[in-house]
């Protein structure tokens, strides 16, 4: 199970798996888990796929510089 967090409210992390969204309270969460963070669900835990949500960020912000250079 692939995931990225997209924010928390509450006691909740609001997870997007594809199209679908998910609930996950945060204490099934690690705790350096935050807003942007790739998880996987590995052995029954969730972890953060720190090179993979470093991979997505960095996807992210060339995307918003392109759309800054075309706007121009």
């Amino acid at each position: 199970m692939r995931l990225i967090i997209d924010r928390f409210e509450g006691k909740f992390a609001v997870c997007i798996q594809e199209d679908k969204i998910i609930n996950i309270p945060r204490y099934k969460l690690p705790i350096e888990a935050k807003d942007g963070d790739c998880l996987a669900l590995e052995n029954g835990f969730f972890v953060v796929k720190k090179e993979e949500t470093e991979e997505k960020r960095r996807s992210v912000k060339k995307l918003m510089e392109d759309l800054k250079k075309r706007n121009k």
